[in-house]
């Protein structure tokens, strides 16, 4: 087992210098709510289940934090590398899903003063699990659905 993922206690922040796009001054172009929060939680949950000790998720980034990263992600990051389409204002953070969430946040994370910038490292880490649980738990679902399959095909006709 590798050592726990530390998640900092982190509070919104604005952007770290001049350069960056200051989200503050613009509308807000993603929300994160208490649901989509929760997902990425229960997903940090699955993920570590007999593989990895679990985080201190008490700890894990607020809705505000969380909102803050990916409109830090969406406003210096997206335009550069556009992997989410998301015109001004139409990306649907309840739509999305939760693996892709803490991506943005982590890289949104880079972005932000020094308390925001404290989670780029434990998000991706947590993302990388997330990626390698989904993973694992697709190859054994396959392997069962390609079972089952076999056994229908094989059973004598009633």
């Amino acid at each position: 087992m590798s050592s726990p993922v530390a998640l900092p206690v982190t509070v919104p922040s604005t952007p770290k210098s001049q350069g960056m796009v200051d989200i503050s001054a613009q509308a807000t172009t993603a929300s994160v709510n208490t649901r989509a929060r929760n997902s990425m939680q229960v997903l940090t949950r699955y993920a570590h289940r007999g593989v990895w000790r679990l985080p201190e998720l008490a700890t894990f980034p607020s809705t505000g934090s969380l909102t803050t990263c990916i409109n830090l992600y969406l406003a210096n990051f997206s335009p550069w590398l556009p992997i989410v389409d998301s015109p001004q204002g139409s990306f649907r953070v309840d739509k999305a899903a939760p693996i892709l969430l803490m991506a943005m946040a982590a890289v949104g994370s880079v972005y932000g003063n020094q308390g925001l910038g404290n989670l780029a490292q434990p998000l991706n880490e947590l993302v990388r699990r997330g990626i390698v649980y989904t993973v694992r738990r697709s190859r054994v679902l396959r392997k069962t659905v390609r079972h089952l399959i076999s056994l229908t095909t094989l059973s004598p006709k009633v």
